[in-house]
């Protein structure tokens, strides 16, 4: 009796051992795996017949999957930034597609769920005080506003636009910065910067905003900044809530995605995983794992890497 029963124990203790070596190895194959090399260099002799051109060190081979991201932009989140920027008196007001803040020494207006723009006032009031007394301080601060959305509106790219001098210093942390005094850091955690250009006496720093290590699609932050660091203008895109929920889904890898690209489409020169926003309703929208598809004429491709589904051409 009791050799049975310690034969059971036995094999409990073996296939408790044997589910744990699978998750181990179900785990890394999720997150740690790698595209085969025969596998990828098949896939790159057959797309080239269909005219996507690949090398075989340009591919992502990485099996690694990341989660669908959920979120829900409500005024609460909006009142919060506001409140951090410029005190509990700021005064709110209706925008088309968003709000705007006023208090103390600044500005803030947030449309469109995530576009975000930030003024100092110090430096350059609203066009109700003495900027239409000076018409020259009104120009300028178009000029830099126009500059900010301009750089800010490069879909992926940070490249030099043109009429303005790269910058070939480090780049500032955005804890180095100061929004009328005040660090913001904790606002913006997840931006980091990915270049910088000086014009009309300002720096103008690019932030990209990632989540669990990717960036997010088009989520460009333009930061202008003065010599001391105070920063008089911000202008860009930027998701200021936290996720209400993560989803596990699958994921295709980098080279099945490539199938997905159409035919004819040339020589790929870059490749890489973002985070693409899809909105499902006026407040909530998912962020969903996609790759981005560079080819050597300077297009980008954005294709959602659970579905296939090319989400947007540039």
């Amino acid at each position: 009796m009791n050799s049975k029963r310690l034969e059971l124990f036995i094999i409990a203790i073996l296939i408790c051992i044997n589910v744990c070596f699978f998750l181990i190895y179900d785990e890394q194959k999720k997150n740690d795996g790698y595209v085969s090399e025969s596998a990828a260099s098949d896939a790159c002799r057959i797309l080239e017949k269909r005219g996507v051109i690949i090398e075989r060190d340009v591919m992502l081979t990485s099996l690694r999957k990341y989660r669908i991201l959920s979120y829900e932009q409500t005024p609460s989140v909006y009142d919060e930034v506001s409140q951090a920027f410029l005190g509990d008196d700021a005064t709110s007001f209706v925008l088309p597609g968003g709000i705007a803040y006023i208090g103390g020494e600044g500005y803030v207006e947030i449309t469109d769920k995530t576009d975000f723009t930030y003024r100092d006032l110090s430096v350059f009031p609203l066009p109700v005080d003495d900027v239409s007394e000076r018409p020259d301080l009104k120009k300028r601060f178009d000029a830099l506003l126009a500059k900010a959305s301009e750089l800010a509106s490069l879909p992926d790219s940070i490249e030099s636009a043109n009429g303005a001098q790269r910058s070939d210093d480090d780049l500032p942390s955005i804890s180095s910065l100061r929004f009328g005094g005040k660090d913001m850091s904790q606002f913006f955690s997840e931006a980091r910067p990915v270049n910088s250009e000086y014009f009309d006496g300002f720096r103008f720093i690019i932030f990209v905003q990632s989540k669990d290590g990717i960036d997010v699609c088009t989520s460009r932050l333009v930061l202008v900044a003065d010599q001391s660091g105070r920063v008089v203008l911000a202008r860009g895109k930027y998701v200021f809530s936290k996720p209400a929920s993560r989803y596990d889904a699958d994921m295709y890898d980098g080279a099945n995605i490539l199938f997905f690209v159409p035919a004819d489409s040339g020589r790929v020169t870059a490749m890489r995983l973002a985070y693409y926003s899809v909105f499902y309703s006026d407040t909530g929208f998912y962020m969903i794992p996609a790759y981005v598809i560079t080819f050597g004429d300077g297009r980008m491709l954005y294709i959602d890497a659970v579905s296939g589904y090319i989400r947007n051409q540039a």
